[in-house]
């Protein structure tokens, strides 16, 4: 699992590229802010794609949210590199293991053995459903920031933000 590119297409491709750098991309989808003075500057909440990504993740899964992005546009496109995915795959493994543990069906058992089985590149269908999760988040994410116009609100909503899904992530920032 997770040893290829990851490809973002539509609008959640734009969501990708608006609130992370992204100095691949030759199209910006610009996230500006004023200052006090009332001088617009760009704003990245995210350092990268991929943290983005984990995020979105993660936000989906908290929220039991899922959709398909198998119909956005295909000439928009956001691409995290083999590379990017590769240094952060325990992450995403342990995303997916979170993710089984909390929307499977069975037994407690069952879940644990599913989730901790070794993972390899056939499971192409986890890494699917986690991408819808990833996609849902985005839009959960966009949500929660396109109206954010200055730093005073966009720091607002982060502590909100961060107050809201703080309670899913223990005292000590494990799951």
């Amino acid at each position: 699992m997770f040893d290829k590119d990851i490809r973002l297409f539509g609008k959640y491709a734009e969501i990708l590229k608006k609130y992370s750098k992204d100095n691949s991309s030759e199209s910006e989808y610009k996230f500006d802010l004023l200052d006090n003075s009332g001088v617009k500057h760009i704003c990245y909440i995210f350092e990268t794609m991929i943290g983005l990504y984990m995020c979105a993740g993660m936000i989906g899964v908290i929220e039991g949210k899922k959709v398909d992005s198998s119909n956005e546009n295909r000439n928009i496109y956001a691409n995290i590199m083999t590379e990017q995915v590769q240094k952060n795959k325990n992450n995403l493994n342990r995303i997916v293991q979170y993710m089984v543990l909390s929307t499977e069906d069975g037994s407690t058992d069952k879940k644990i053995k599913d989730a901790f089985r070794l993972r390899d590149s056939s499971d192409i269908e986890l890494e699917k459903e986690l991408m819808a999760y990833c996609c849902a988040g985005l839009e959960i994410i966009d949500e929660w920031f396109k109206n954010c116009t200055t730093y005073e609100r966009l720091a607002n909503v982060l502590l909100n933000f961060i107050d809201n899904y703080s309670s899913e992530i223990s005292s000590d920032g494990q799951l």
